[in-house]
């Protein structure tokens, strides 16, 4: 679909108020920022905002005007005179007046122009100037910063949710997390580069959109059209070299450096903005200022001019270097200066750089392809790209190994390379598992992939049959004993066996450790699986939305599609467990979309959490469209039990409470029967808070781990239901409401407002306000309370962001009054701020009663 971009002035609301008031004061101010935070934008608004109450004259100083005798003032000139005489007239003119002079870029004032404005300013006109940060000013201007401005106005960086509301403005949707997090990286905040940015994002059409979401396709920054952005003035050749050379290494040791450039070079490329030095573990190394000025510097490069830069970088590295960056791209320079370089060199640089760069990896990988000649070149990179998912280019080398006459461990290495690529990109563990049988027994690797099979098949037991011998052989490899206790705590998590995962995981993040590049994905694994255990078997939120955070913001730095859409799912639970499908949506679109290339066993289970949200957020045609999509594709037994739960949760919006409940009772039974206690308790919990007593007698016969504290609560929920006790039910409600698991204590809260003693009425107010965004088809709506004429009128007021001083004066009462009315709305209303007030009145409750009193 297609968007039209915005302008729009975000962030800044108190420098502009305080900018403002001094200049409706008659004070003078100075605002200093470098290139492209948003100085110029500054001062158009205040300009804006006192033009109603006092006069401006709103002036631009140049390079040009600095070399004529008041050039800045040249607009407000109306005739030729000498230059004392034009300044005199001026000065008794404005002093008269006294109109707000605003000077934009007042580092570039002329003698007569900053000496005029001094007088001006110790004449109490008031003056608002502009400067870029870091440059000289005239003398005059100086004295009217020193003697007349106070302390200046010093803009910095946008912060995160300001650069949010720039591109909300600019794409016509709501941006993913996602995509304000990388133009927060790319652009360090500044809005100038923040927009073109974005510009050049749509441009390339890098922008994608789902349910009113945009996020990025891709993680490297866009090459912007506007070249040598940032640079302040001109650059010499030395200069603009060493900046190229920089901008190609992307991080060049300054130890380095100094024998391709000179001091004087390198130190006209940074005052120009093209580079700057940076601190780092044994000695400073340059950077390029921004990503896409480094793209712009060489995007158009003559291939003569780009060989010979890259000549020359090689040259200067004799010995690779220790940054795994670097170290790739004089890899790929050398192949293309012709030097013969080994594809097993080739593919190892690729696995040491996997988890810093994608793009990195992917170029070392298209090289070492076409060097792959011996069969175990070929077996390796297919091997990587298995892992990478390309599964088109690993199965063109596999497929060139077929026919041949292979010894039995590299056969053993061929199957169990197409045996990933069955589980993993085919979502085909039936085939992968027939395929490893036969090797199962004499390679530890192979036996390890078994276990993974079984996982994906949802069998629990087998996969820790498989799995546990290879983890604890200290003679089998550790690439395969790392793989057996990923997929080992994943089933152990499965089943509920906490204590087992506890005893696992130094064992684990050992072998992830000492894996290495081998297993470039093996500590983000572990790290989701901590995640889900956090969520789901431990039930701590506020620990599990710390680690998933933290990892989703790795993800994205290191531009790892697969992993940033895993971690976003984690947050959508996490979002979603707290009852704010609103704050969930974002991710949960994230993980769909942007998993075009991770395994589809984890398809079904984001897809699961996007029908949820939409559900939840009241969107019912939608969550409709995705489970259709959802059902009609392949799918892992896996998380069958997790679409299943969606399922049941749109089929109850729709009307049918009683047939849901019958699904989730289906499907955490066969969970359960499988192995997958918490799967199958996960299910069978919701299946209760739906009123299900066959469920709940179901969910009393479950046997996990010892001392699972999350199944202990969801069997003492089921007793409560099947006792019909509204006060043991109203204790589980605040007791998971006191973990953070709003969604589910508001509807174990409504289960006990169905029986006759009720529910705590304070307590299901106080969820409801909690959650006044949650759609649950299980909680009733708040019942209609009938507000008087004038709580009515009150309540709108205070909605539309009147304060209540404000309130006051329009309605001729007292604020204390008003403060009193909406004291009593949001009692009724069982919510507790304006914001949720604006909730209510969106879902259009009927506020007034029906005399109007």
């Amino acid at each position: 679909m297609s968007r039209s971009p915005h302008r729009t002035f975000v962030g800044r609301r108190s420098e502009l108020e305080e900018l403002a008031r001094s200049a409706v004061a008659g004070h003078s101010r100075v605002v200093v920022g470098s290139p492209g935070i948003g100085v110029s934008a500054l001062l158009r608004r205040v300009a804006e905002r006192v033009r109603p109450q006092r006069p401006v004259h709103e002036l631009v100083a140049t390079r040009a005007g600095s070399t004529m005798p008041l050039g800045v003032f040249l607009p407000i000139v109306d005739r030729v005179e000498t230059t004392f005489e034009a300044a005199t007239r001026l000065r008794l003119a404005l002093v008269r007046s006294k109109p707000l002079v605003i000077v934009d870029e007042a580092h570039h004032l002329d003698d007569a122009s900053a000496a005029l404005l001094l007088q001006l300013a110790r004449a109490e006109v008031p003056l608002l100037l502009g400067v870029k940060a870091g440059c000289d000013v005239d003398e005059a201007v100086r004295a009217i910063m020193r003697d007349h401005t106070g302390t200046p106005v010093t803009l910095g960086p946008l912060r995160e949710d300001e650069l949010a509301q720039t591109i909300r403005a600019r794409l016509a949707a709501t941006p993913d997390p996602g995509l304000v997090s990388l133009v927060a990286r790319w652009s360090s905040g500044v809005p100038l580069y923040a927009q073109q940015i974005l510009d050049g994002l749509t441009r390339a059409r890098r922008i994608g959109y789902e349910a009113d979401m945009a996020y990025v396709l891709g993680g490297s920054a866009p090459v912007s059209d506007s070249g040598g952005v940032g640079a302040s003035a001109p650059v010499s050749q030395g200069g603009l070299r060493i900046a190229r050379l920089v901008a190609l290494a992307r991080r060049l040791p300054l130890t380095v450096a100094r024998g391709l450039a000179s001091a004087a070079s390198m130190e006209e490329a940074e005052v120009a903005g093209l580079i700057t030095v940076v601190p780092h573990e044994h000695s400073p190394v340059l950077e390029p200022r921004h990503p896409w000025i480094a793209e712009a510097l060489v995007a158009d490069l003559p291939t003569s001019t780009r060989l010979d830069l890259e000549q020359r970088l090689v040259d200067a590295h004799p010995h690779p270097p220790e940054d795994p960056l670097l170290a790739a791209r004089l890899l790929t320079w050398r192949c293309e200066l012709g030097a013969r370089v080994p594809a097993h060199d080739l593919l190892r640089a690729a696995r040491r750089v996997q988890r810093l760069s994608a793009s990195a990896a992917d170029a070392l990988l298209e090289l070492a392809i076409a060097r792959a000649v011996s069969v175990e070149d070929r077996l390796g990179v297919a091997s990587m790209l298995a892992h990478e998912h390309r599964a088109a280019d690993a199965e063109m080398l596999l497929a060139e190994l077929d026919d041949a006459e292979l010894p039995a461990d590299l056969r053993r290495q061929r199957d169990i390379v197409r045996a990933f690529l069955l589980l993993f990109p085919g979502n085909d563990p039936q085939r992968a598992m027939g395929l490893l049988a036969p090797h199962a027994e004499s390679g530890a690797l192979a036996a390890a992939h078994v276990a993974s099979a079984a996982l994906q098949l949802g069998d629990i037991p087998g996969a820790l049959r498989a799995g546990r011998p290879v983890v604890h052989d200290e003679h089998a490899p550790t690439i395969a004993r790392a793989h057996a206790a990923l997929t080992v705590s994943a089933a152990l998590v499965h089943a509920g066996r906490m204590r087992d995962y506890d005893g696992l995981r130094a064992l684990r993040s050992r072998l992830v450790s000492r894996a290495g590049d081998d297993l470039p994905e093996g500590a983000e694994s572990a790290r989701l699986i901590d995640e889900w255990a956090l969520i789901e078997v431990r039930e701590s939120l506020d620990a599990a939305h710390s680690l998933a955070r933290a990892s989703y913001e790795r993800s994205l730095s290191l531009q790892d599609e697969g992993m940033r859409a895993q971690h976003s799912h984690q947050l959508a639970r996490i979002a979603l467990e707290r009852g704010t499908p609103a704050v969930a949506l974002p991710f949960a679109v994230c993980a769909v979309v942007v998993d075009g290339t991770w395994a589809l066993a984890f398809r079904a289970w984001t897809r699961a959490t996007l029908i949820e949200v939409l559900v939840l957020s009241g969107r019912h045609d939608e969550a409709q469209q995705h489970r259709d999509r959802a059902l009609a594709s392949r799918r892992s037994r896996l998380f069958e039990s997790d679409l299943a739960r969606a399922s049941a949760l749109l089929d109850a919006a729709r009307g049918d409470v009683e047939g849901a409940s019958e699904r989730l009772l289906a499907a955490g039974t066969a969970a359960v029967s499988r192995g997958q206690v918490t799967r199958g308790r996960y299910a069978l919990d919701q299946a209760v808070r739906y009123g299900s007593d066959a469920a709940a007698r179901a969910l009393l016969g479950i046997r996990g781990g010892p001392a699972v504290a999350s199944l202990r609560r969801s069997q003492e929920l089921a007793h409560a239901w099947l006792e019909r006790d509204p006060a043991a039910l109203t204790a589980c409600a605040g007791e998971l409401a006191a973990r953070g698991y709003v969604w589910r204590a508001l509807e174990v809260a409504s289960a006990a407002a169905t029986l006759p003693a009720g529910a705590d009425p304070e307590l299901l107010a106080t969820l409801r306000g909690r959650c006044p965004s949650l759609h649950s088809p299980v909680v009733p709506a708040a019942p209609v309370t009938m507000l008087t004429g004038r709580e009515s009128d009150l309540a709108q007021r205070a909605a539309g962001g009147r304060t209540d001083a404000e309130i006051a004066a329009d309605t001729g009462l007292s604020v204390r009054t008003v403060q009193t009315h909406l004291s009593n709305v949001y009692h009724k209303l069982g919510i507790r701020s304006r914001a949720d007030l604006a909730a209510h009145l969106e879902d259009t409750l009927e506020l007034r009663s029906r005399a109007g009193t």
